[in-house]
């Protein structure tokens, strides 16, 4: 079974969403700091269609888009990552590389 696993790893509750082309597939509840949930992907990776071509050959079409996953954090948006990976592990931390502190960043893996 295919699931997204999502980490905060701020002081602060996260709360992230994530899309498929313009489709929430989810808005999660509020995460605690620490915190870790998984959320089944299964079903919403690919739609698939037979159709024949010219050659009358049958063809299968996989058709998808990938994840964009974006969160907020202490009222701050994060940028929006994306990823194809229907396993992959999304990370929200404290972005230090800022001139100015209280960013957030997401990392995919």
């Amino acid at each position: 079974m295919s699931a997204l696993t999502f980490l905060n790893r701020t002081p602060y509750p996260a709360q992230f969403t994530v899309r498929k082309g313009e489709q929430i597939v989810a808005d999660l509840p509020s995460l605690p700091p620490g915190g870790q949930i998984r959320v089944p992907s299964d079903g919403v990776d690919t739609v698939t269609d037979s159709t024949i071509s010219d050659s009358m050959d049958e063809e299968t079409l996989a058709v998808g888009s990938p994840y964009f996953v974006s969160a907020i954090v202490n009222g701050v948006t994060t940028e929006t990552v994306q990823t194809s990976n229907a396993n992959a592990v999304i990370t929200v931390t404290r972005d230090d590389s800022a001139l100015v502190g209280g960013y957030y960043r997401l990392e995919v893996a």
